[in-house]
């Protein structure tokens, strides 16, 4: 997705079908002028969630977690590793 506006990621909200493991979300993000984010995540956060029930949301905390803020015009993107 494209940010329409200067800003910065707070959370993201995650759900499984099934139990999880540890799993990681990445997120992504590069400059305007640029193709695509890279592979590796600007910023991620792991997360062992094989206590959490399937279709239960567990949040993901970016607003503390370093590299979270973004650029009107940057390329934003998000990766999920699931065990």
């Amino acid at each position: 997705m494209i940010a329409p506006y200067d800003g910065s990621l707070a959370k993201v909200m995650f759900r499984c079908e099934e139990v999880a493991g540890v799993t990681v979300i990445g997120f992504h993000k590069v400059s305007n002028a640029t193709e695509v984010p890279s592979d590796t995540p600007t910023q991620s956060i792991s997360q062992d969630l094989s206590a959490v029930a399937d279709d239960v949301a567990v949040e993901y905390d970016f607003a503390s977690a370093g590299t979270n803020t973004f650029s009107k015009g940057d390329v934003l993107g998000f990766s999920i590793d699931p065990a």
